[in-house]
C-alpha cells in the first residue's frame, strides 16, 4: 500500500506516484528505482514515502557521492478528518505532504477521523492516548499542531477543558522543549 514520489532539485522525477515492485528472491524487500535521464551533479533528492515506517534505506551506485540535506524544520500535525480525510481509518498523509512541499519542512500526521480530545472512534483512539503520544515522542518535533475537533462537541466545557490541559500535558512531555506548540479550534457546529 505505499506510494513513493521523487523530486529533482523541487520538479517531478516521475509524472506520478509510485507504488514499490515486489523482489522475486524470498526474504527480499519491494523497491521503487530511479532512473534519471541524464547524469546528476549537485542536485538536491528528494524522496515523499507514504509510511516512513517502511523505508529500509536507499541503494545507489558504488560511484555515487551522497550528502544528506541540512535537517527540516519538523511539523507534526494532530488533527481529525480534517486532515486525516473523512471517515479515514489509519493516518493518511494528503494534507501534511502538500503542506511539505508547499513549505520545505518534514511534516507528520497524527490525525484520525472520528477522534478528538474527548473522542475515540471504536478503535481509533482520542488524542492523548498512549500510542499517538509516543509517535509525538519518535517523531521529535520543532512544531506541534493541534487543529480542534467537532467530534468534541457534545462534551461539556468543562470536560473539553480538562482533556485539553491533559492531552497537551502528555504531549509537551514527550516533546523537545524547544517545541513550539500551536493549538486551533475546534469549529463550533453545535455552538456548544
Amino acid at each position: 500500500g505505499e506510494r513513493v514520489m521523487s523530486f529533482l532539485d523541487g520538479q517531478p522525477c516521475m509524472s506520478a506516484p509510485a507504488t514499490p515492485s515486489v523482489s522475486t528472491t524470498a526474504n527480499s524487500y519491494a523497491y521503487v528505482t530511479v532512473t534519471f535521464a541524464s547524469a546528476v551533479t549537485d542536485a538536491r533528492i528528494e524522496i515523499l514515502i507514504t509510511s516512513g515506517n517502511s523505508l529500509v534505506g536507499l541503494y545507489t551506485s558504488a560511484d555515487t557521492t551522497c550528502t544528506p540535506a541540512p535537517a527540516k524544520r519538523r511539523v507534526m500535525i494532530v488533527s481529525d478528518s480534517f486532515m486525516a480525510g473523512s471517515a479515514a481509518t489509519t493516518v493518511a498523509q494528503v494534507p501534511p505532504s502538500l503542506l511539505a512541499l508547499g513549505y520545505d519542512v518534514s511534516v507528520s500526521s497524527n490525525s484520525l477521523g472520528g477522534t478528538g480530545y474527548t473522542r475515540d472512534n471504536g478503535t481509533l483512539k482520542r488524542w492523548s492516548d498512549a500510542a499517538r503520544v509516543a509517535d509525538a515522542a519518535a517523531f521529535r518535533p520543532d512544531k506541534l499542531i493541534f487543529f480542534g475537533s467537532v467530534n468534541d462537541d457534545t462534551a461539556s466545557g468543562a470536560d473539553l477543558q480538562a482533556a485539553v490541559a491533559s492531552t497537551l500535558s502528555a504531549y509537551k512531555s514527550v516533546v523537545p522543549a524547544a517545541c513550539e506548540i500551536t493549538v486551533y479550534g475546534p469549529e463550533p457546529t453545535n455552538a456548544t
